[in-house]
């Protein structure tokens, strides 16, 4: 088995992947004494980052209780977690005693560039596992826009299922600058026009959300 020592991870729920660069001051990082390292195929990593499996016995076996953690003045032993890697991209993954990933973590990135040269010396591992759900790679969202798509999602939602159709217009006429006598046609067209990125008057109406919020 090999092994990293000190490295710094920042689990999140099994459907988003923040790169360093997105990690917030206030995020949970944990400090890792030692953790395992598991050199699968670029097709495994694939599904690893951007998917939720389940993963056979015989890997949880394995390793089990091998990741320490520093925990303020003691060192705990966690139960499913390791990484992987390709020999490129590096993830780390816990998960439950059914083998079902729960969350997952990228690293910083002199970490990973280390780790990465260090796999490409070691054999690959068949790691056997079952593709639960694939989610969309949203990698051309930042962090801070998809906390913004998901607020103007639910701010829009809300204000359709509510009835609150002024609303609902006033949001339709700042994002698009003109209007519509159909509230559905409207609802639509605000809420399809985030299904690939966010332009500025998305952002002219979050601010806008925000600022009426707080002045409630």
């Amino acid at each position: 088995m090999i092994y990293i020592y000190d490295v710094l991870l920042n689990f999140n729920d099994i459907d988003k992947v923040y790169e360093f660069y997105e990690w917030n001051v206030d995020d949970a990082v944990d400090h890792i004494k030692r953790i395992p390292l598991i050199k699968v195929d670029t097709a495994t990593i694939d599904d690893f980052v951007f998917g939720k499996v389940v993963v056979s016995t015989d890997l949880l076996d394995i390793i089990y209780h091998k990741t320490e953690i520093f925990n303020k003045r003691k060192i705990v032993r966690e139960d499913y977690i390791s990484l992987f890697t390709d020999g490129r991209v590096v993830i780390a993954l816990e998960f439950n005693k059914d083998g079902l990933s729960l969350c997952k973590s990228r690293l910083l990135l002199d970490e990973e560039t280390e780790i990465a040269n260090l796999a490409k010396k070691m054999d690959l591992t068949n790691v056997e596992y079952n593709l639960v759900e694939k989610y969309k790679d949203n990698s051309y969202l930042t962090r801070s826009e998809r906390g913004i798509k998901n607020y103007l999602v639910n701010e829009i939602n809300n204000s359709y299922q509510n009835k609150n159709y002024d609303k609902l217009r006033y949001l339709y006429v700042e994002c698009f600058g003109n209007k519509k006598n159909d509230i559905q046609e409207m609802y639509y067209s605000l809420i399809n026009s985030m299904n690939s990125t966010l332009n500025e008057n998305h952002f002219k109406i979050y601010n806008l959300l925000k600022l009426s919020c707080k002045k409630i």
